[in-house]
């Protein structure tokens, strides 16, 4: 794969809102930790070129228990709207 960064931080603060927040979004229940991850592709032929790699890898494949409700996972694809910091490939989804 030619991600160009890929991140799953652990819970460090994820606070409980007010109208809404992380853990309400996911239906998450007491103990139970939130993770966000994310990955940077350099552009969006690379990424949908991956995608179609891994689901025809037999790797990837699921066999028994998996650690967490996929039912409550969230995932998607998102052009920045802004960067700060670094330089970033763009991202386009058009």
């Amino acid at each position: 794969m030619d991600v160009s960064r890929s991140s799953s931080p652990g819970r460090i603060n994820v606070p409980d809102g007010k109208l809404t927040d992380f853990r309400r979004a996911v239906d998450a229940k007491a103990g139970e930790k939130i993770v966000f991850s994310w990955q940077v592709w350099p552009d969006k032929a690379t990424c949908d070129a991956a995608e179609a790699k891994m689901h025809e890898d037999k790797r990837f494949e699921i066999s028994g228990d998996i650690p967490f409700d996929a039912k409550r996972l969230i995932y998607g694809s998102f052009q920045p709207i802004c960067t700060m910091g670094r330089e970033l490939s763009s991202f386009r989804g058009d």
